[in-house]
């Protein structure tokens, strides 16, 4: 079998440092953004939105290490996010809907959809840098009560 290499994985993989890889190739610039929402508890049962944060344009979402979290005794028997996405595609980020636990605390990876967290990556524009999440609920939520998205993207 064939020992196949990344553009950024040397075919001499010896310590030496002068065989190493250029840093401009590995390096990254990941950054995060942690958005908190306060439940007002007169949210809707279906059809809020959640206006997550606003990323800047040319950003590349990292979707795949985006969380969700939330406080205990939110209220509502079943509180979700069904989609992560922006103003020109709902569910760019996350088609899988998240399950906000009501009576315990959590925290959910967010499933990434296939489109933004396979190649090419998906970069944010003026008409995509709002970062949106759908909201649904089956009874009124605690006001006061909090959940967290953390969005990861590189600059």
């Amino acid at each position: 079998m064939a020992t196949l290499y990344t553009n950024i994985a040397p075919s001499d993989l010896t310590l030496n440092v002068r065989n190493r890889t250029n840093s401009d190739l590995t390096h990254g610039d990941l950054r995060f953004a942690e958005a908190t929402y306060t439940a007002t508890g007169s949210e809707a049962a279906s059809g809020d939105t959640i206006e997550v944060a606003v990323l800047p344009v040319g950003a590349v979402p990292v979707p795949e290490l985006w969380r969700v979290a939330n406080e205990a005794s939110m209220g509502g028997s079943v509180i979700a996010i069904p989609t992560i996405g922006d103003a020109s595609d709902a569910d760019r980020y996350s088609a899988t809907s998240i399950s906000v636990n009501s009576s315990t605390a959590g925290s959910a990876a967010v499933t990434a959809a296939v489109a933004t967290s396979v190649l090419p990556r998906y970069v944010v524009t003026e008409a995509t840098q709002r970062v949106v999440a759908a909201f649904s609920r089956t009874n009124a939520m605690t006001a006061g009560k909090k959940i967290s998205f953390l969005i990861a993207y590189k600059l």
